[in-house]
């Protein structure tokens, strides 16, 4: 029970993390001379290679497909997947040299995911797979983004597969979940009413929970904890909270009742 509470704070904690960095990349698309998301696809999908539009498509599982293809064909005429890949991973290094503080447990938190990474299953997660073959930064903030974000690509993928076993389709759960990002994410309008398959979506959810708490089980019950404890610690360092309410699934942002909010970001670097 216990690793199954520090796999699910571990997995919303690592995609709330890695927000910022992503965000960041995103911003530093024209040096590349790409658009935002042209980066963003390209960047996240480039770690498989030099692959088809399509095989993008079916990795990236909640964004509308032709939108995938459309922006990565559009951004392979500018640069090699791989290469754009490089600098995604180069980028997301260059925001935690400087988002994540010296204070924080990075070197016990880099252990860890290390670990849980190396131990990890490639099945039904080919960018994670294609991302833990990529060079690994040298510093150790870049080094512990690197690995969080291997780990936000691990969860990303078994939590596709855990919605599709549910019965529902990637844009019925990101209804469900996050339902402002289906526009941006191409998907058209109407969209279908999904208030009825709130159920499924926590069955999914907890599937994917499940498959996290199997990864932690290259640790101990106080090390899995520990590595909840540590992202916790940089959740809150970099201010990017969010949760899950008791009576909807949709993502809550912010801290939750009750707990206090992180100190403004710049007072702690």
């Amino acid at each position: 029970m216990w690793t199954q509470h520090a796999a699910e704070r571990t997995a919303s904690g690592t995609l709330a993390i890695a927000a910022h960095p992503m965000g960041a990349a995103i911003a530093m698309a024209g040096e590349l001379g790409l658009a935002g998301y042209e980066f963003y696809v390209l960047g996240r999908g480039g770690a498989m290679g030099d692959v088809k539009a399509d095989v993008i498509a079916s990795a990236l599982s909640f964004f509308e497909p032709g939108w995938v293809r459309g922006h990565y064909v559009a951004g392979a005429a500018k640069i090699s997947p791989p290469e754009a890949a490089l600098a995604w991973n180069a980028r997301i290094g260059q925001w935690a040299e400087t988002g994540l503080s010296a204070d924080l447990p990075l070197r016990r938190l880099c252990d860890l995911l290390g670990r849980v990474l190396d131990a990890a299953p490639l099945a039904g997660a080919p960018i994670f797979a294609g991302w833990r073959t990529m060079p690994e930064p040298v510093s150790l903030p870049a080094l512990t983004m690197h690995r969080l974000y291997g780990l936000r690509e691990l969860r990303g993928g078994l939590h596709a597969g855990a919605v599709r076993a549910a019965g529902l389709t990637p844009l019925q759960a990101l209804l469900i979940r996050t339902p402002p990002l289906a526009a941006p994410w191409g998907w058209p309008e109407p969209h279908p009413d999904v208030s009825g398959l709130t159920s499924a979506w926590l069955s999914a959810e907890g599937a994917t929970n499940r498959a996290v708490a199997s990864l932690l089980g290259c640790l101990t019950e106080q090390e899995a904890g520990q590595l909840a404890d540590d992202i916790d610690s940089v959740v809150a360092h970099t201010g990017m909270m969010w949760w899950y309410r008791e009576d909807t699934p949709a993502i809550q942002f912010g801290p939750r009742p009750g707990q206090a909010q992180p100190a403004d970001r710049d007072s702690r670097q």
